[in-house]
């Protein structure tokens, strides 16, 4: 829920995408509150914009978005949010829509199928057939490229917003070659030179697979990633076009006599080329069975499974019957890798605490110190790790687009910092004797320059301090009643202070310093605007008090020493929240275990919370007519 209302619905993606049809956004009534087309943040081809007209009002919201990835998938889902406190559960009225289309597995069928022929016939026709029978491979190549060609406009028409994704360009530049190579099949009848040329586009056919599918989606070594599905494929190819000419070039043939043994290498490069190509596919052994790309590829190795017996039998009996039935059993094969590029690989959020998807920054490594620090409306995390006598240190700039912020000029201490990844810049630098402190600059990005002061643990390196962040948290969560007071900024400009008064198990009541005031008992919600009534209104219980991080994962709690607050001694730890992301700063009373300051940076949100009148005499009542 949202107290105001937005400009526009803004979605981030882990890998390039384009606005297909059917964006929509309506209320609750079903009345559309599009302000316009949908489309990318400029500069940012990972984030889709939605505009929704001016002045919603209060109340419920759908949005239904959908985008053609990188790889040809055409992406879907629903968003539902709410304009104004206390609507309790929202539901989308939208449907996501979407699934796989009958006719795009079909066109993604004869695109493979006739890419792998027309490759296989080309790399497997040298080797096994006599010269004076070579017009044969010509005859398996042509009408394999009009596969191709087929397949490939055809994919082009039923996903027309596909052609400004990878997918979209190399089966356009597929397509095109195909026909090309059809023609010069038809020409070679009369010109027979020009078979060189057929059998040179079909070769070339071998590479679209690859270069339109799921092998360069964005990972670490994904060109190793797409060389190892490239040889996959070859393999496979030169297995499937082998076949083919062994069964039109009949008995007797050299092709009779050449194919078992080498048939057999390229199942063994198949299998050994598939290894990496699994790695990478799917993050986790349950992804392999709990996902719909997982359980297509179960198909595929069974099927598999039954055509090396096949092809065994073959190898012994040359059975032109059973050369057929492996075909089949081939093709069957050749259909389940058409459903697997119409279907995403298995989500790597199993792996998303140790790597950051594209466009955002990465989190800390493990054992640093983090820090935050503001410049402007950009959050900069600092995170210091030992490296010896020196400190490897990380700067990350967040934007308010929760996007990290590319192109900076970062110092370190002095030393020029290298970029590693997406707002991500590094550098080593020497440990600065106590208090430890290093400044780090930045500029560039149309920005004015900053500095900002970083100060390391007096004692080095820091020691954990994941048992009193735990404390805190367990302290703060038994306490009767609390007294917050919040500054809450966006930017160096932009500030707002709020009161919050808590009282367990499920009361809250916040004024706004001259803005709105609410109070929250059970499921009951009472809001006011300055100068106007209360409005009162259904809510979910909240469990009070709860911790700001509340129950999210807290990484990299280290202790950075000891301080005052109001004069109380307090122990000062800083964990990072990855879900947020966020990097927090805690001061705790180390009698007590009573958090009694905090400050979390995050995207456009710069925190100050004090905390006082712990089990103080509080009563939170509704409010009064």
């Amino acid at each position: 829920m949202l107290p105001a209302a937005p400009a526009d619905v803004r979605l981030l993606f882990d890998d390039a995408v384009r606005p297909a049809g059917g964006n929509r956004a309506v209320d609750a009534a079903g009345n559309s509150v599009l302000g316009g087309a949908a489309h990318l943040l400029p500069g940012h081809d990972r984030v889709l914009v939605i505009p929704l007209r001016p002045g919603l009002q209060r109340g419920a919201y759908t949005v239904r978005w959908q985008v053609v990835s990188n790889d040809g998938h055409v992406v879907s889902g629903v968003l539902a949010f709410g304009v104004g406190t206390g609507l309790g559960v929202l539901r989308p009225t939208l449907s996501a829509g979407g699934g796989t289309s009958p006719a795009s597995i079909v066109l993604r069928w004869l695109f493979l199928a006739g890419a792998l022929l027309a490759g296989g016939a080309a790399l497997s026709g040298w080797v096994l057939l006599e010269p004076r029978r070579r017009r044969l491979e010509t005859a398996v190549e042509g009408p394999a490229l009009l596969l191709v060609a087929g397949g490939g406009f055809g994919l082009l028409a039923l996903e027309p917003a596909a052609d400004a994704t990878r997918f979209g360009r190399i089966v356009e530049t597929a397509a095109i070659v195909a026909l090309v190579g059809v023609a010069a099949a038809l020409a070679s009848i009369a010109v027979r030179p020009l078979a060189h040329a057929v059998t040179a586009l079909a070769l070339l056919e071998l590479a679209a697979p690859t270069l339109s599918g799921h092998a360069l989606d964005p990972r670490r070594l994904r060109w190793l990633v797409a060389l190892a599905d490239f040889v996959h494929l070859s393999a496979a190819a030169f297995w499937i076009g082998g076949l083919v000419l062994l069964v039109l070039s009949g008995r007797g043939s050299r092709a009779r006599r050449r194919f078992p043994p080498l048939a057999a290498g390229a199942v063994l490069i198949l299998g050994a080329a598939s290894v990496p190509r699994a790695i990478a596919a799917f993050p986790t052994l349950a992804s392999v069975v709990h996902t719909s790309y997982g359980r297509a590829v179960l198909v595929k190795t069974g099927l598999l499974a039954v055509v090396l017996v096949a092809a065994w039998l073959n190898r012994r009996r040359l059975s032109e019957l059973g050369f057929a039935a492996e075909l089949a059993l081939l093709a069957g094969i050749v259909v389940a890798v058409a459903v697997l590029t119409t279907l995403p690989p298995p989500s790597r959020t199993a792996r998303a605490a140790a790597t950051a998807a594209p466009g955002h920054t990465a989190p800390p490594a493990p054992g640093a110190v983090v820090l935050a620090g503001e410049d402007d409306d950009v959050a900069i995390g600092f995170a210091a790790s030992p490296r010896g006598r020196d400190v490897a240190a990380t700067v990350t700039a967040l934007s308010p687009d929760n996007l990290g912020v590319d192109g900076l000029a970062v110092t370190i201490a002095g030393r020029r910092a290298a970029p590693c990844g997406p707002g991500c810049y590094r550098a080593a630098v020497p440990l600065p004797a106590p208090p430890r402190r290093i400044a780090v600059t930045v500029a560039g990005g149309g920005r004015r320059e900053a500095t900002l002061p970083f100060t390391l643990p007096a004692r080095w390196p820091a020691p954990a301090a994941g048992a009193l962040v735990a404390r805190a948290a367990r302290v703060y969560r038994a306490l009767r009643t609390l007294v917050i007071h919040e500054r809450l900024a966006s930017s160096a400009r932009n500030a707002i202070h709020t009161t919050y008064l808590v009282e367990a198990p499920d009361r809250l009541e916040y004024h706004i310093a001259g803005g709105p005031q609410a109070v929250i008992i059970g499921r009951t919600r009472w809001d006011k605007l300055p100068g106007r009534p209360w409005v009162r209104s259904a809510q979910e219980p909240l469990r009070q008090p709860e911790p700001f991080w509340g129950t999210d994962p807290v990484r990299n709690a280290r202790l950075l020493g000891t301080g005052r607050v109001d004069g109380r001694p307090v122990r000062i730890a800083s964990f990072y929240d990855p879900k947020l992301p966020a990097w927090f700063v805690l001061s705790v009373d180390p009698a007590t275990g009573r958090l009694l300051d905090l400050r979390m940076t995050a995207q456009a949100h710069f925190m100050h919370h004090t905390y006082g009148g712990f089990d103080r005499p509080l009563r939170i009542e509704p409010p009064q007519p």
